[in-house]
């Protein structure tokens, strides 16, 4: 077997190995808004309610991120921010993982201001920006 040989069967390797990656489609009227991994789903030894739970979990936080869009009310969105952190502590609750704020993205919601790149570096450390003038997660 020569060099090339051994890439092309590396490369038929993970292709099968990323073949074997189900996922279990989240859908709000016909629109898939996330996947679920269905690998993960048995690894966490998850049940048809714990899946059913994720999933409407999943379309919950998708309605408060399109009704964070139709608002510039700072309260209004404050108080969606925090129904979001609600639900992402459910959703680790329902996966079996630990339930960490360090893990949720918030300056991927609607309207934030905060440096996305900066958080994204810092990520999953809690060592995370925000920025005064954040009409969610600002002081101003």
């Amino acid at each position: 077997m020569d060099a090339k040989d051994v890439v092309a069967e590396i490369y038929a390797r993970q292709a099968a190995q990323q073949a074997k990656v189900f996922t279990v489609a989240v859908e709000v009227d016909g629109k898939v808004i996330t996947h679920l991994n269905s690998n993960l789903i048995r690894q966490q030894k998850l049940n048809e309610e714990d899946v059913a739970r994720l999933k409407l979990l999943h379309v919950g936080q998708y309605s408060i991120r399109e009704q964070m869009k139709l608002t510039d009310d700072k309260y209004l969105l404050k108080m969606f921010a925090e129904m979001i952190t609600l639900i992402e502590f459910e959703l680790q609750r329902t996966w079996k993982f630990p339930m960490d704020a360090n893990w949720h993205r918030f300056w991927t919601l609607p309207k934030c201001q905060c440096p996305q790149m900066d958080n994204n570096d810092a990520y999953p450390t809690g060592r995370y920006v925000r920025v005064r003038s954040c009409p969610i997660h600002g002081w101003e």
